[in-house]
């Protein structure tokens, strides 16, 4: 156990920090840099002179990693005004069974065409049997699977 001495003079608290800090805890912040001085000092409001002499060290200020999740720039998101004009596509998997899904944005009704494979004809096929039910859409968003990344569909 430590005896725990008393610092009052302000030149011996800042010497105090820096050895503590920069040598010994090697800027691992503020909580560490704390406990390790506590264990042998003590002086009025040492956690507030700690907590600003971490913050103005250019070392800590550097190598500082930002926790807080980037802000996501404000979009302006399409209004659909009416079904069938934008539709989700792609395929799953269930119990070795593959499905083309469709789903449209406006109504979020979702149809699922069993598939035997994942080949572009196959696609192209449900895809035109949808439309003949509904209607062409405008769009169609799907992801760069190889059913979908081809000449066929694209025609």
């Amino acid at each position: 156990m430590y005896r725990v001495r008393i610092v009052k003079d302000a030149v011996e608290k800042l010497e105090i920090m820096m050895l503590h800090h920069e040598e010994k805890t090697n800027h691992r912040g503020i909580e560490e840099t704390l406990q390790q001085i506590r264990r042998r000092y003590y002086w009025d409001k040492i956690k507030v002179d700690i907590t600003e002499y971490i913050k103005k060290c250019e070392v800590c200020q550097r190598n500082k990693c930002d926790r807080r999740p980037p802000k996501v720039p404000f979009q302006v998101t399409e209004q659909i005004d009416k079904p069938f004009s934008k539709i989700y596509v792609d395929t799953i998997a269930i119990n070795s069974q593959n499905f083309l899904t469709i789903i449209d944005i406006f109504t979020k009704y979702a149809e699922a065409y069993p598939i035997n494979g994942k080949t572009a004809v196959e696609v192209v096929e449900k895809l035109i049997e949808s439309f003949s039910i509904h209607e062409t859409p405008q769009q169609i968003v799907m992801d760069n699977g190889l059913e979908f990344n081809n000449a066929t569909l694209k025609e």
